[in-house]
């Protein structure tokens, strides 16, 4: 995007933003995860997985989830 463009979106908006940037460690799944959550998304092990990043993500960022 250039730099001219750039500038006339923010003088649009009125407005300042900011960003929160939330530092995780490393999600790695366990055996744990994968019999604690096993029916929440699916059969597979990275369904599991992928459901648990989700929902880890939505709680801390404060995100409806939207199927």
């Amino acid at each position: 995007m250039r730099f001219f463009d750039l500038l006339c979106l923010i003088a649009a908006s009125c407005t300042f933003y900011h960003a929160k940037l939330h530092m995780l460690a490393p999600f790695l799944p366990n055996d744990y995860m994968y019999e604690t959550h096993a029916n929440k998304q699916g059969p597979e092990k990275w369904e599991t997985y992928a459901w648990a990043v989700r929902d880890l993500l939505c709680k801390l960022g404060g995100w409806a989830k939207l199927d």
